[in-house]
């Protein structure tokens, strides 16, 4: 919530934070929750002043509510973390058919031997899949994703990363499970 004094701005921002919690359900934490009164102003309460910022209480509500919803038990990413320079454009990476129902291939094009790590995520953010795969040399290599069968209909996004010579290159793009 912020003290917005326009009635226009005020209904912006309680039109999104209702869009955020019917979208995303449990996965969204309702930080307007204790903290903002009923006509959208930050609770005096909790404000630092600014009516925008919250006082430490304010931020101990939002701790708690955070805390409350358990996210250091949810599987994160092994990609976080900060990459190398990108020197590798993965434009040349492929993956088909997509939309797919049982299998997928992939053909790259390789400038020299590396490594493929192969992540597919759902639409959550989790780890549903990961295979890597090595590249013995320049040219066109062609592989399979294992187990694409087992995954259920759905929307996934697949990570790329391919490493060689101490370079990285990284693409992101979804896939489609029929």
């Amino acid at each position: 919530p912020r003290n917005f004094t326009d009635q226009d701005q005020i209904d912006i921002q309680t039109a999104v934070r209702d869009s955020i919690l019917a979208i995303y359900g449990d996965q969204a934490i309702d930080f307007w929750a204790g903290l903002a009164t009923p006509d959208g102003m930050v609770n005096e309460q909790y404000d630092s002043g600014d009516g925008v910022h919250v006082n430490n209480d304010g931020h101990f509500i939002l701790f708690e509510q955070v805390l409350a919803k358990q996210i250091d038990t949810l599987p994160c990413s092994p990609l976080t973390g900060i990459f190398q320079p990108r020197a590798y454009q993965l434009n040349e990476v492929q993956l088909y058919p997509n939309p797919f129902t049982d299998q997928v291939q992939g053909i790259m094009e390789a400038e020299a031997a590396g490594e493929l790590g192969i992540s597919i995520f759902n639409n959550l953010g989790q780890l549903v899949k990961h295979q890597r795969v090595a590249i013995g040399g320049a040219g066109e290599y062609t592989f399979a994703l294992e187990g694409m069968g087992e995954l259920a209909t759905a929307a996934y996004w697949v990570r790329v990363i391919w490493s060689s010579e101490g370079k990285t290159g990284i693409k992101t793009f979804p896939l489609i499970k029929r």
